[in-house]
């Protein structure tokens, strides 16, 4: 009985590893056909993002390209606009500080005398006399950074610019001592004239000089010119056909 077993297992065997041969020769097939068809849908994708990235990038250009030309064109044909407003609250002349405006030169004699007396009568060799002239120059101005100035508010006022100038005042009252000239001269050993007595005495003329000028109109100039430069100021900034100057003198 066992023999019996044997003998009819044998075509079985024989006939399953011919179809195991066949289902794995199948299936090795399949599987080639499979990993070709993989590699293919692979390569194909590959393709299409190499496509689809060139189709962006080319996409992007064309968009940058048109922006470029649309701004070329709008600078081109389309206006400008642009407004601007503002208020002038600096000239120039409020930084220029103490400003002379009028110059003059005056020639004064000097005498100086000392001696001494006897019921009041000069006692003889006893005089020192000193006979010279100098020149002093005088200037006069004033201080350009106190000058205060605005445009009336009102519409009656609005071309009216209001000028207030502060007082002219003496600058420099300056001996020329090149000028120095020697009229006469004389000195006694009984009564000298000290260095002292001839400042003093310089002192005095240089203030007499100084009153002589004020007299014969210095300030008065000084504030004419003044007023001259402060009004090419201000028509340098203001037209002069639309504005007019009122000024206002501290001083009176």
């Amino acid at each position: 009985m066992s023999a019996h077993i044997t003998l009819d297992a044998k075509p079985i065997c024989a006939k399953t590893y011919t179809e195991m041969r066949i289902s794995m020769n199948k299936e090795y097939q399949d599987n080639e056909t499979l990993k070709k068809t993989d590699k293919g849908v692979v390569k194909s994708r590959r393709k299409l993002n190499i496509h689809f990235f060139g189709l962006k990038s080319i996409i992007n250009i064309i968009i940058i390209a048109a922006l470029v030309i649309a701004l070329i064109y709008t600078k081109k044909a389309a206006s400008t606009n642009y407004q601007s407003d503002g208020k002038i609250t600096q000239i120039g002349f409020e930084n220029i500080g103490e400003l002379a405006t009028q110059s003059v030169t005056t020639t004064s004699v000097r005498v100086e005398t000392k001696d001494r007396k006897l019921f009041n009568i000069s006692i003889p060799l006893t005089e020192s006399k000193y006979i010279y002239t100098y020149n002093t120059n005088i200037k006069a101005g004033i201080n350009f950074s106190d000058v205060t100035w605005n445009v009336g508010d009102t519409e009656d006022t609005k071309h009216t610019i209001y000028v207030t100038i502060p007082e002219v005042k003496t600058l420099s009252a300056d001996l020329d001592l090149d000028s120095f000239k020697v009229l006469h001269e004389s000195t006694s050993i009984f009564t000298p004239i000290t260095l002292t007595e001839h400042n003093d005495a310089l002192k005095q003329l240089t203030d007499d000089a100084l009153n002589d000028a004020i007299g014969n109109g210095l300030y008065d100039k000084a504030l004419e010119n003044a007023k001259t430069l402060l009004t090419s100021f201000i028509y340098q900034v203001y037209p002069s056909d639309q504005y007019t100057i009122v000024f206002t003198d501290v001083s009176k």
